[in-house]
């Protein structure tokens, strides 16, 4: 790679970003094969989730709007914040926000300016200040301060930008002095030309429009340039206009997609599968608090009970059912859970399995069972009847008298019970 020249090394990176496969400088990228498999690897977070959700043309309070205030009720016109569509919240739209010179690109290459959330205790960050992490050792040129919280800054040549959380930054004399509250990738304003919806999506009316420093239009054949989307760097790779250069910086007016990003999943190395959980304790593990939807259909359209652990509901039976192995080793689906009985004239209490015991009620005798609104059994005591007829309601007990067991058949008279018939064991 060290024996090629700059402009064939560029060549090669342009025509892979178009998925060509040849580098031959005597034709353009537009003759040469497309290469299917040079498609770029797609990261979970270059995928947008709600992407099915962007309109097919730039939402109606946004296609014309290009002066008013921003999300943060300020000029809207040159803000990093951008505003905002009330009818696609996913949908932001910016209006000639300035771009930052990428470092060593001989003023070819422009992106929108990191962004962090710092709290400041000592001095004010102004244009031109470095700033030096005092833990992570990054630095960065700064672009402008809000005055609240937002610090807009450049990378620095030969220094990383990967600053810390909760870390410390001061100016090279320390008469200024930041904590750092939300680093750059977690900063909502940050890089903001990354994720523009390009303008080919859809019916092709999410319009980029490049200015010069002085609020020109810039067409694409005025320098030649391109935007990498993901990135979010604008680059001439023709001839540069005079108006564009380090110290005349470009403006871009453009949409953005804000919405969610990612599969929303987790893989792990020991086959887990995490939804909204980045350690999942199962093989699958759901941290939500909505719910699971599972297969619903009747009877006639469950699949075959060829093995255990399958789980549907049936609109037949109006049960959940699950597929299990008996102990012949036969396959077969079962009602699982609680049937809706309030629909059904005719239930059945049991596991419906062969010497099978049930239990009504609980185990140490203190609990009951309501069979009707009105009647109810208190285990292991009586059996109660509580319609009453003109001389009081009625109850059974098992109890003993001396020492045999006898069955009463008792009446409430008078607010107590009275014996009307006893039988013995």
């Amino acid at each position: 790679m060290a024996t090629l020249i700059s402009e064939t090394k560029t060549n090669i990176l342009f025509k892979r970003y178009f998925h060509r496969s040849s580098t031959d400088s005597s034709k353009e990228y537009y003759l040469e094969n497309e290469n299917p498999e040079a498609y770029n690897i797609v990261l979970p977070k270059q995928v947008y989730t709600q992407g099915d959700e962007i309109p097919t043309s730039p939402p109606s309070d946004l296609i014309s709007f290009s002066s008013g205030t921003d999300d943060a009720s300020n000029d809207v016109v040159g803000s990093y914040v951008g505003k905002t569509s009330s009818t696609s919240t996913i949908i932001k739209k910016y209006i000639q926000i300035e771009l930052q010179e990428i470092p060593s690109s001989n003023g070819k290459a422009f992106q929108a300016p990191l962004c962090m959330d710092v709290s400041v205790s000592a001095g004010t960050p102004t244009a031109g200040m470095i700033i030096i992490g005092q833990t992570s050792g990054a630095r960065g040129k700064v672009i402008s301060y809000d005055g609240s919280s937002k610090l807009y800054f450049n990378n620095v040549n030969g220094y990383n930008v990967n600053f810390s959380s909760s870390e410390t930054i001061q100016n090279p004399t320390a008469t200024l002095t930041a904590t750092i509250t939300n680093t750059p990738e977690n900063c909502l304003t940050n890089r903001v030309l990354a994720d523009s919806i390009p303008f080919n999506f859809a019916n092709g009316e999410y319009d980029y429009t490049v200015f010069n420093s002085v609020g020109d239009v810039l067409y694409p054949s005025n320098g030649e340039w391109i935007i990498d989307n993901y990135s979010g760097i604008l680059t001439f790779y023709g001839t540069l206009p005079t108006t564009v250069s380090s110290s005349l910086l470009p403006k871009i007016t453009f949409y953005r997609y804000i919405g969610k990003k990612g599969f929303n999943t987790t893989h792990t190395t020991n086959g887990r599968v995490g939804l909204s959980t980045t350690s999942p304790r199962t093989i699958l593990d759901i941290n939500s608090t909505d719910a699971l939807t599972v297969p619903v259909g009747n009877t006639a359209q469950r699949p075959s009970a060829t093995f255990a652990g399958m789980i549907r509901y049936n609109e037949d039976t109006l049960n959940f059912e699950g597929s299990f192995k008996d102990s012949s080793n036969n396959y077969l689906w079962q009602a699982i859970g609680s049937e809706n009985l309030s629909t059904k004239q005719t239930n059945n209490i049991g596991t419906e399995i062969s010497n099978s015991t049930n239990t009504l009620g609980s185990t140490d005798g203190t609990g009951s069972i309501k069979l009707n609104s009105d009647t109810f059994i208190a285990e292991g005591k009586a059996f109660y009847f509580s319609q009453s007829d003109q001389d009081g309601d009625w109850r059974i007990v098992q109890a003993t008298d001396g020492a045999v067991k006898v069955l009463r058949f008792e009446q409430k008279v008078g607010g107590v019970y009275q014996a009307k018939q006893i039988f013995e064991g």
